[in-house]
């Protein structure tokens, strides 16, 4: 699945959790804001999400899908 600028997309839930441990509230749909790559084909994502604003790994975020 391809990301783009521009394009709503959620954290996965594991993700989720992850940050919550670290008080990093990642929930809600966010905006990819810019990718860059990291290198061996790995992606982030620059994301804006309802309450934090963060770089993210492309395969741990999912395009939203309206009345999912």
């Amino acid at each position: 699945m391809d990301i783009k600028k521009g394009d709503k997309v959620v954290a996965l839930k594991h993700v989720i959790e992850r940050a919550k441990s670290m008080d990093i509230d990642v929930s809600g749909e966010g905006t990819v804001e810019q990718l860059k790559d990291v290198g061996m084909s790995t992606e982030q994502a620059l994301v804006s999400f309802p309450n934090h604003r963060c770089w993210i790994y492309v395969h741990e975020i999912i395009k939203d899908k309206p009345g999912c």
